[in-house]
């Protein structure tokens, strides 16, 4: 369903399939015609979509027939744009809505799709309504807005567009299972811009993914369809950008297994996994992508339209982070740190298995502002201080906690980051915990192989940041072994500072 201002209500959710038709818009309900309206209907030249309209009485559309052909061209265009909708959805692998066949009914006319142009009144602009099903899935009409009228849309054609895409997807999913709201929309949401690479509709959706980033993302608030639910067409988005469109209609395929569409949130693990992929790594490179968005945007790698996205607000922003955290599944936690300079500690009382923690540099020496990549990063699998960056300059860095795995709930513990794990409002480490570094304590250059006492074999490095894209050569090795660091950073600031800089001022000029 679409909405226009306020949320109303979830046209496909998880629940039985009905076993009665609802009422199409000419014959009474919700968002119907009414008695006094003169409907007509035209098909358009494919025969897969037929469009009702009004040509005179409370709902009448356009009326504009710039081409005199005695149909007016808004339905034309709604009709012909349901089609091409349907069409390229069908062409990526999806299954196309369910014919009217399928129910042994033909109730608009003709075995073409059905779409019905009303006057929501600024309440929504467009929903999709099931007229019955059958093992093949569920048949059903679409209601669009007759003429979008004191909406927000840039154009009219441009809110053709995107509840026409919006609504066939809809259709589309009819042909599957019942889902959740946060997929049906989410889904809905994202096919927008597979039809119209260049939705604003679709960005300013996302937004509503971004405003509660410490939500899972398969729990939106309870109640109406909340923002949140169309928002998280940003995580099917970031999916099918970094494999494929393919991967979306796998996911929908997988929805046809009751025990499936009552969790879809469990199948994502195994798709990712059959395109040699995981769950984690996706889901902590997707908080990242989240946190480079709105001014933040513009040196590390995120979304393609990320600067066109509001953005996130911290968590906390200032000297020193601390918190009594709690980390859900598939979430993420923003901290601004408000550097002094010196050296950077993260302290935690207790263990925070799989969450994903990374620290990200600010341009510009500014507190805030366009981020770099990560420069550090690390888990915490026992209470512990780890030293995660060694002297770095003053200034503004962003730090990133995502629980990256599917679990009963939160990961939870005080947390502190700041230049001395001592200061005020950071907790203790528990007897037994550890006092460990995420850099080499001996400064021993290039050479230094990143083993020790504590660190047995490990060597791992991360070469520092450069936005260009090039590496600066600068490397460093990661203190693992048994002592609960597993962070990894770089030594020496200097060099990927200048060029963040250098990249930030550059992008500004551009």
């Amino acid at each position: 369903m679409r909405t226009a201002g306020i949320i109303l209500v979830a046209t496909l959710c998880l629940a039985p399939r009905p076993a009665s038709a609802e009422d199409r818009p000419t014959e009474g309900g919700l968002w119907s015609f009414d008695a006094t309206d003169v409907v007509e209907s035209w098909e358009e030249a494919t025969q897969t979509v037929r469009v009702h309209y009004s040509v005179d009485g409370p709902n009448v559309t356009r009326l504009d027939d710039l081409d005199d052909d005695g149909v007016p061209d808004y339905a034309q265009d709604v009709a012909e744009r349901t089609a091409e909708s349907i069409a390229l959805f069908v062409s990526l692998g999806f299954r196309a809505p369910v014919l009217e066949a399928a129910i042994e009914e033909e109730l608009g006319g003709s075995p073409a799709y059905d779409v019905y142009l009303v006057d929501f009144g600024g309440a929504a602009d467009g929903r999709f309504g099931v007229d019955g099903c059958s093992n093949d899935g569920c048949a059903g009409f679409y209601v669009v807005e007759n003429d979008f009228a004191g909406y927000g849309y840039a154009t009219i054609e441009e809110g053709i567009t995107t509840v026409t895409s919006h609504e066939s997807f809809h259709g589309v999913q009819a042909a599957y299972n019942f889902v959740p709201t946060w997929v049906s929309e989410g889904t809905a949401t994202w096919a927008q811009r597979q039809f119209d690479e260049n939705s604003a509709d679709f960005v300013r959706l996302c937004n509503g993914l971004l405003a509660d980033p410490g939500r899972p993302v398969y729990q939106p608030p309870g109640g109406p369809v909340p923002s949140f639910a169309y928002g998280t067409a940003l995580w099917f988005d970031f999916l099918s950008e970094r494999h494929d469109a393919g991967l979306i209609v796998d996911f929908l395929d997988a929805m046809l297994d009751d025990a499936n569409a009552e969790s879809p949130q469990l199948v994502f693990e195994a798709l990712l996994t059959q395109r040699d992929d995981d769950l984690e790594t996706a889901w902590a490179t997707f908080a990242r992508y989240n946190l480079a968005t709105g001014r933040r945007a513009g040196v590390a790698e995120s979304h393609p339209y990320a600067g066109l996205l509001d953005g996130i607000d911290p968590d906390i922003s200032s000297g020193i982070i601390a918190s009594d955290a709690r980390f859900y599944p598939l979430a993420a936690n923003y901290y601004n740190l408000l550097h002094p300079g010196g050296d950077v500690w993260f302290v935690a009382d207790d263990a925070l298995f799989d969450v994903a923690f990374s620290l990200h540099p600010v341009g510009d020496f500014a507190d805030d502002g366009a981020i770099g990549e990560p420069i550090a990063t690390w888990s915490v699998e026992q209470p512990s201080a780890q030293r995660i960056y060694e002297d770095l300059p003053q200034g503004g860095y962003w730090i990133v906690g995502a629980l990256s795995v599917i679990a009963d709930g939160p990961a939870r513990a005080n947390v502190c980051v700041s230049n001395d794990p001592a200061a005020q409002g950071c907790p203790d480490v528990p007897e037994g915990g550890s006092s460990s570094t995420g850099v080499d304590d001996d400064p021993v250059g290039d050479e230094s192989t990143g083993t020790g006492p504590d660190t047995a074999e490990d060597t791992t490095t991360t070469d520092a940041p450069d936005p260009s894209g090039a590496s600066t050569g600068a490397s460093a090795p990661s203190q693992g072994g048994d002592d609960g660091c597993g962070c990894t950073s770089g030594r020496t600031p200097s060099a990927w500072w200048g060029l963040l800089v250098l990249g930030v001022l550059r992008r500004r000029r551009a």
